[in-house]
């Protein structure tokens, strides 16, 4: 029984890595077509995930650019929302579960379900120096 158990877990911890890897090979971002986002998610956001503090960046057309740092280290890359996920250029995604004027709340498939919430942030307090650097320019 015990060997069934950990026979489970194994396969359940390699199925939810492949989520992952299937996004990323499919490179959804590229076949991904930009919707016009509700006036009330254009804009600058920031939230975590994990130790890094990302920011978001959501254009009129539903494009857009992220910047995450953490440790040192600093990446800055385009995005699309495609009306109801935002596709990193990684092929990453985050499914939308809310939007109101203050914050977006989104849910990650990998690993489980892991729940973030972004908060508006227009003048980048909370942001990052790299990523204010990034986005004032």
């Amino acid at each position: 029984m015990k060997k069934i158990l950990c026979l489970a877990g194994l396969g359940s911890l390699f199925l939810s890595g492949c989520l992952t890897v299937s996004d990323v090979n499919g490179n959804d971002f590229i076949k991904a077509q930009a919707v016009t986002p509700q006036p009330s998610m254009v804009g600058f956001w920031v939230g975590a995930s994990g130790p890094y503090l990302n920011t978001l960046k959501i254009n009129n057309d539903g494009n857009g650019e992220f910047c995450y740092s953490w440790n040192g280290k600093n990446v800055n890359g385009k995005l699309v929302f495609n009306g109801t996920e935002i596709i990193y250029q990684s092929g990453e995604k985050l499914e939308i579960t809310e939007i109101t004027d203050n914050t977006i709340d989104a849910v990650a498939h990998y690993y489980g379900t892991t729940k973030y919430k972004f908060y508006r942030d227009e003048n980048l307090a909370k942001s990052s120096t790299f990523c204010q650097n990034v986005f004032k320019k």
